[in-house]
């Protein structure tokens, strides 16, 4: 099962499945096999069989078999390798909503490698794009969480809030709404821990000052009654994420920088 981390981020990797598979012209039975085992997150097991489609694949069909096969990628945790599909698709020839959805899902395999800057670059492709071809490659509430939270990442605080305060304000029902109105509360950017009950909390940050490690409790705004068990408060991402191995050396394995 895929941990909380992995949702979060990338932020990224639920994201990468958060949708269908791309179209393609190609809608014979190994199509629809691949496609089957990639809707029940056999990432593996559907990367290969894109892989095999993509031998015989003709011109026209490679790309959205290659926007496919970095989604698997990304689905588990190779986010390098996703890039790299990334990459051979938005060099090939596919209509604007596919072109936009490539450079989208390479973002979020940046930010999975906690790569903010690359991601933006991809980001703000997307941003620039016919508003129409970017809305049917991504939904727009998930886009703004992502590209908000890219922004606070790189220290753009008020457009990153901006974002954030949008999906809030303009998705309410959205599933990144609770994240959002979470990330809006952070007043630095921290390493998480441990994100548990009140009780559990206390213990999980007493223990890790006892490990030498600078520890606050914070309320939890998208989950009332959940604490947040962090490490920081650092003044640059890049600083949190340099401390991030130190930190997970300690036993803290599922630790990941917020925002």
């Amino acid at each position: 099962m895929r941990s909380r981390l992995v949702a979060l981020l990338i932020l990224p990797v639920l994201a990468a499945c958060s949708s269908g598979p791309a179209p393609a012209p190609d809608s014979g039975t190994s199509r629809l096999q691949a496609d089957a085992e990639f809707l029940q997150r056999r990432d593996g097991s559907a990367e290969r069989e894109y892989e095999r489609l993509l031998q015989n694949a003709a011109p026209g069909d490679r790309g959205p078999l290659l926007i496919q096969i970095g989604r698997c990628r990304l689905g588990k945790g190779d986010a390098q390798g996703a890039i790299a599909a990334f990459d051979e698709a938005a060099g090939s020839s596919l209509p604007e909503p596919l072109k936009i959805e490539a450079w989208y899902r390479r973002g979020l395999a940046h930010n999975f490698l906690w790569r903010p800057d690359r991601a933006l670059v991809d980001f703000k492709r997307v941003l620039d794009a016919p508003k129409d071809a970017r809305e049917s490659a991504v939904k727009s509430d998930e886009f703004l969480y992502r590209l908000g939270v890219t922004y606070l990442r790189l220290g753009m605080a008020a457009e990153g809030r901006r974002c954030l305060d949008q999906i809030v304000r303009e998705h309410p029902e959205s599933s990144d709404a609770p994240e959002a109105r979470e990330r809006l509360a952070l007043k630095a950017i921290y390493v998480q821990i441990a994100r548990t009950n009140e009780v559990t909390a206390t213990r999980r940050a007493s223990e890790a000052r006892a490990k030498g490690l600078s520890v606050e409790v914070l309320a939890s705004t998208s989950s009332p009654g959940d604490r947040l068990v962090v490490v920081g408060r650092f003044a640059k991402f890049e600083d949190a994420v340099r401390e991030l191995d130190r930190i997970r050396g300690l036993g803290y394995t599922d630790a990941f920088p917020i925002p």
